[in-house]
C-alpha cells in the first residue's frame, strides 16, 4: 500500500543525509543567528501571504482534470498526477531560466519557486475536496510542504503529527503564532540546497535548475497524494491506516 510504503521511507535513515546535515549546520553555524531569523522572517511574510491569499484565487482550475465520482480515490489519484505533471513542467521551466542567469537570478528563483509549489498544493487540495477558506485545512497543506522538505528527525515528528490530522481536535484552535517559523526555514533552506549548489553556475545551471525544480514538485506532488489519501481514508474509516 502506497501510504505504508511511503510510511517505512520516513523511518528510514542514512548515514549520507547524517553527514551533509552536520555539514550544512556547521556552516550555518557560522552565519550570524539574526541573518537566520531574518530569512527566516521574509519566508514566513511570504508563505502566510500567499497562504492566507489562497481563498481568493479563482477556483477555477488551472489543469483541468475530470473526475466523475468525488468518492473514488483511485479517479482523484490519477487526477492528481495531471496536476503535479502541469506544475513540474513550469517548475522546470523557471529552474532553467533562472538557472541561465547564475547567482544573479537565483534570488527570483528562491520565492518564484515556493510559490509553484503552493500553487501546486493549492489546486490538489481543490481537487480532494478542500476549499482552503478555512484555517485548518491551510495548516494541513502547510504541514504536508514541511513533511517533504525536512530532515529525517523532523520529518518523523511531522508525519505523526500529519497521520492523526483526523483526530487531532487540537488543530481547530492553533494559529500561525504556534508555527516554529525558524526551525521551518532551516529545514527548508537545507532540504534544497545540495540540488540548488551547482543553479549557480551561469549557463550550467540552467540544467540543474530544470532538473532540481521538476524533481523537487515530483516529490512534493508525491508526498502530498500520499497525505491526501491518507486523509481521505480516515475521514472514512475508522480503522488505523498506519501501524506506527
Amino acid at each position: 500500500m502506497r501510504i505504508r510504503k511511503f510510511e517505512k521511507e520516513v523511518y528510514k535513515t542514512s548515514d549520507f543525509m547524517g553527514w551533509t546535515k552536520g555539514v550544512q549546520q556547521k556552516f550555518d553555524g557560522l552565519i550570524p543567528r539574526k541573518v537566520h531569523q531574518s530569512l527566516a522572517s521574509a519566508l514566513e511574510k511570504g508563505i502566510k501571504s500567499f497562504i492566507e491569499g489562497i481563498n481568493l484565487l479563482p477556483k477555477q482550475q488551472m489543469v483541468q482534470v475530470e473526475v466523475e465520482n468525488p468518492d473514488d480515490l483511485e479517479g482523484l489519484s490519477k487526477a492528481a498526477d495531471k496536476i503535479i505533471l502541469y506544475y513540474k513542467r513550469i517548475a522546470s521551466a523557471e529552474g532553467a531560466g533562472t538557472g541561465f542567469g547564475g547567482l544573479v537570478s537565483a534570488a527570483i528563483d528562491f520565492p518564484a519557486l515556493i510559490s509553484i509549489k503552493l500553487k501546486m498544493l493549492q489546486e490538489l487540495w481543490v481537487l480532494f475536496g478542500y476549499r482552503l477558506e478555512n484555517f485548518e485545512d491551510r495548516l494541513f497543506l502547510l504541514k504536508v510542504f514541511e513533511l517533504q522538505f525536512s530532515g529525517e528527525e523532523s520529518k518523523q515528528r511531522v508525519w505523526k503529527e500529519v497521520k492523526t490530522w483526523e483526530q487531532n481536535g487540537e488543530n481547530e484552535d492553533k494559529t500561525w503564532d504556534d508555527y516554529d517559523w525558524e526551525t521551518f526555514y532551516m529545514e527548508y533552506k537545507q532540504s534544497i540546497e545540495l540540488r540548488k549548489l551547482f543553479q549557480l553556475i551561469p549557463g550550467f545551471g540552467a540544467i540543474v535548475g530544470a532538473w532540481a525544480n521538476y524533481s523537487f514538485l515530483e516529490d512534493l506532488g508525491s508526498t502530498a497524494v500520499t497525505c491526501l489519501q491518507l486523509r481521505y481514508l480516515q475521514s472514512r474509516y475508522d480503522e488505523p491506516i498506519t501501524r506506527r
